[in-house]
């Protein structure tokens, strides 16, 4: 009889930490909840940058895309980020707004759409649909929670690998991903 390695019941890389290679944008406003995602998704192997409002996010997007075309002079066909969770509820620039901005962004440079999952404290279904008809792709309920995070992220991934990039766009004309009005629909350029 062939002795056993007892690899079969050891935890494998993947299943302690699933989400390594997975860029993702935390985007939530209370710092307790921003510390425990990031580090939930930090042990789930995720890189993580964080936002405290939606405009930030928008900004942050905005710049990554601003910085890669800089870089390579193309657009690449991939997201700056593989996923991003977004509460819904922010001051300055709520995740409505910072959705509908990230989604223009990835219209008018020629991006794939990034994944976007609504976090929030409703459980309520007209929550769930209000959150999709604005674009966002799944509806996670807090408390935030480990696995519950990496079935939403594997789940709205589909099975991509991290980083995944397929072609490169040529560069459209100079101009701004992201839309630079003020979060009241000013422009930030008109002074």
């Amino acid at each position: 009889m062939a002795a056993h390695s007892g690899s079969e019941s050891e935890p494998r890389a993947e299943d302690e930490k699933p989400l390594t290679g997975t860029r993702v944008l935390l985007v939530e406003d209370t710092l307790a909840l921003q510390t425990i995602g990031k580090k939930i998704l930090h042990q789930l192997g995720a890189t993580v940058e964080a936002a405290e409002d939606g405009a930030k996010a928008a900004s942050m997007f905005g710049a990554a895309l601003e910085q890669a075309a800089a870089g390579s002079g193309t657009v690449a066909a991939s997201t700056p980020y593989d996923v991003i969770l977004m509460d819904f509820q922010m001051p300055v620039m709520d995740g409505y707004e910072a959705t509908g901005r990230i989604r223009e962004a990835e219209s008018r440079c020629g991006i794939r759409r990034t994944p976007i999952i609504a976090l929030t404290a409703h459980a309520v279904e007209e929550e769930a649909r209000r959150t999709i008809l604005a674009g966002m792709d799944l509806h996670l309920t807090k408390p935030m929670e480990r696995r519950s995070i990496a079935e939403a992220v594997r789940r709205v991934r589909g099975g991509q690998g991290p980083g995944m990039t397929t072609t490169t766009l040529p560069a459209p004309p100079p101009c701004r991903c992201i839309d630079q009005r003020s979060p009241g629909g000013h422009s930030t350029r008109d002074g």
